[in-house]
This record gives C-alpha cells, structure tokens and sequence, in this order.
C-alpha cells in the first residue's frame, strides 16, 4: 500500500487492514486460501478499471495519514500528554 499500488483485501478472518475500502483504497474479496488471493490479484491488474489511479492515490494517502510514522509519533504523543494531564 505504501508505494501507491493497487491492494487487495480478504475477508476479515485472514487479519488484514480494516481501513481498506471496495473501489476506495483497494479491492476485497472472499477467502484467504492461496488460490483465491492468486485470483483476486490477477483479476484486479488486469481489469481495465478507469479508476485504477484514483485508487492507488487514495490507498497511498491512507498510509500517509493512518500508517505513516508521523501519524503514530502524533498517536503517542496525545497519549503521552492524555497520562500527563491525569497526573496533574
């Protein structure tokens, strides 16, 4: 997701982001055995979907905004200043 390429998605018993949206930020389908995901990802390079490149830009934002070291150092530190407060 990071470098901006296209992401696919299992269902939520193979544990992967929950933030990915269908046609937002990537692409989900069902199962997670190895033949399946093979599909999904070969079906999802080669459709000509027109808004492949909105969906890698968006997928690419997402990290930046919820996954990016920035985001978690933001994360921390509002915590960090939460406990702070509670103390005083």
């Amino acid at each position: 997701m990071g470098p901006g390429t296209l992401e696919a998605k299992t269902d939520p018993l193979c544990a992967v982001e929950d933030d990915m949206q269908n046609n937002e930020t990537g692409f989900t389908f069902q199962g997670c055995s190895p033949d399946e995901i093979a599909r999904a990802m070969a079906a999802a390079v080669m459709a000509e979907n027109p808004d492949t490149e909105r969906i890698k830009k968006n997928c690419r934002q997402l990290i930046i905004n919820k996954h990016s070291h920035e985001y978690a150092a933001h994360q921390w530190r509002q915590i960090l200043e939460s406990i702070q407060q509670k103390k005083s």
